[in-house]
């Protein structure tokens, strides 16, 4: 998810806006569950999003134009 992200990121910034003093950015939160956690639940999608929502706002706090990422415990973890 990070490296598509930041794909994305690279592609925006890229872009020659129609107004030469104009620039254009993007900051991308990412979050996800790790991939021997193929089960997942309506909380833990509830979770996946607020983790995503959390890298966003840290991206946007440390300058923007930026990726973040947050990885999700496993569901078996947290519930241990």
């Amino acid at each position: 998810a990070v490296t598509v992200a930041e794909k994305l990121r690279q592609a925006i910034n890229e872009l020659d806006p129609v107004a030469s003093d104009a620039t254009i950015s993007v900051t991308i939160g990412a979050a996800s569950l790790p991939a021997s956690d193929p089960l997942v639940t309506l909380p833990d999608a509830e979770e996946l999003i607020r983790q995503a929502d959390e890298a966003l706002y840290r991206g946007k706090d440390a300058g923007r134009n930026r990726v973040e990422s947050s990885q999700m415990l496993s569901s078996a973890s947290q519930r241990a």
